[in-house]
């Protein structure tokens, strides 16, 4: 081998030992690094666990009793008409959100077995029962009115 040979051979190895020590220089950093995130991991676990008891204490302290009373027993309705009000306005508010959900589900067309014609079926008993109850409604709340 020849001089020349060697010094290349020398520097490259000078090189890799400089790139070596840079790289252990980035290691030590990173290193480091993530000490302090340990330790801020650990102090953001015991602020969350101070939390946690804090919460649960309050938790515990503002649970409802087993022996309290139920308020809906104290409301009730004045008269038959009112409870039929009740019951019709939920029912047509359950009707629209079965009518959203319905619209949705064919928009979307997740369901391959959804096709148009049931679509259109269940809409229009949909709509059909939902005009009935808004139907009542309106006779029953004009009635109210007339006493």
């Amino acid at each position: 081998m020849s001089l020349f040979h060697l010094i290349v051979k020398i520097d490259s190895e000078f090189d890799i030992e400089g790139q070596f020590n840079n790289f252990k220089i980035e290691m030590n950093k990173n290193n480091d690094r993530l000490g302090d995130l340990s330790l801020k991991l650990q102090l953001a676990e015991k602020a969350i666990n101070v939390k946690r008891e804090g919460f649960t204490g309050w938790s515990a302290s503002n649970t409802k009793p087993k022996d309290s009373i139920d308020p809906l027993s104290y409301i009730q309705p004045g008269d038959v008409y009112s409870e039929q009000l009740v019951e019709l306005y939920a029912k047509s508010a359950a009707i629209e959100d079965c009518l959203y959900y319905l619209e949705k589900a064919f928009s979307t067309g997740k369901n391959s077995s959804f096709d148009f014609q049931t679509y259109l079926k269940k809409f229009r008993e949909l709509s059909r029962e939902q005009f009935l109850c808004k139907l009542h409604i309106n006779k029953i709340k004009a009635l109210q009115n007339s006493r």
